[in-house]
This record gives C-alpha cells, structure tokens and sequence, in this order.
C-alpha cells in the first residue's frame, strides 16, 4: 500500500447554508436581523419571560437583565426613598395634564441622575442630590437642567402645582 491510498482527494467545499459568499453582498437590513425574519440572519434565541422578549445571540446572553415586571410609572431611585411616592404621584400627574409621556420621561431622567422632591412652602420644587450614586456635581445638574427642564419649565411648574394640589388635598 502506499501513502496515496491514505489520502483521499478533497472534495470541493460547497458554501454552508446561511453563510454570504462574498463581502460584497449586500449586509443584511438591521430590522431584519434582528426580527429573524431574513435567511441568512444570525441564529437566535428567543426568551419570553413574562412578556419580555430577550435575544441570544450566538449563545450569548444580550446583557441586560430581565424584570419580572415594569411599572413606568415607579420611581427609578427607591433607594432614595424620602420622596418616592412623590415622584410616582408626579409621574401621573404629568400623564394626566398633558396627555403624553414626553414631560414624565424628562422628569424620570432627572429622577434617575438624582433629584429629590422638596416641599418649598406652599410648593414643590427639585433639588440635586450631590454624590455617591447621584449627581456628580451642581455643574452637571445644572447643564441637565438648562437642557431639558428650562425649555420646558412652563409645564414642569404646572405639574409641580398640581401635584401640591393633590398631596395637600386640595
């Protein structure tokens, strides 16, 4: 026998399914990929845990965590807990005034970077809260603030009015 009879001939490999052959083809639609709906797309994995829909990527977990349920309308920072209900009760006021959540989703943000509630005589006004897991500084808030809530101050003191109004019974 001789070493020729060892080794066998290669076959011509013909391209895997769901492999593009060429760069130059076309890159998937990012809308497709991700809905899985385009041959050709990455294997998923799709997890459902209480309407949640997690993709898997390659076997790898996306990152993020999944809750068992949202609440929008739940304060971002229960860790500061003075004014929590307040915050969720100014999140529906907001609702209720004005009929969007563009104001609420403002408001939750300045919540999440660390804003807190105070009751300022007969009214509510907003306050930083400066250091570990708030704002870094007065500075930051301040260009936060001059960016989002100074256009809109009209309706934030409207809600800021109306939640007194509610909380006070009035």
């Amino acid at each position: 026998m001789s070493l020729k009879d060892y080794i066998k001939p290669k076959k011509k490999e013909e391209p895997a399914e769901n492999v593009r052959e060429s760069s130059a083809e076309k890159a998937p639609d990012p809308g497709q990929v991700f809905s899985g709906e385009k041959k050709g797309d990455y294997p998923r994995k799709e997890n459902n845990v209480n309407g949640i829909k997690e993709n898997n990527v390659n076997g790898m977990n996306s990152g993020f965590e999944v809750q068992s349920t949202f609440n929008p309308l739940a304060d971002p920072r229960p860790d500061l807990q003075a004014d929590s209900k307040l915050w969720e009760s100014l999140f529906m006021v907001t609702l209720e005034l004005f009929g969007d959540n563009r104001l609420m989703t403002i408001l939750h943000g300045i919540r999440c970077g660390g804003t807190s509630l105070l009751l300022d005589g007969d009214r509510y006004i907003l306050r930083p809260e400066i250091g570990d897991h708030c704002w870094e500084s007065e500075a930051e808030y301040k260009k936060i603030r001059d960016s989002w809530l100074k256009p809109n101050s009209k309706e934030v003191k409207q809600a800021l009015d109306l939640l007194y109004k509610e909380v006070k019974g009035g």
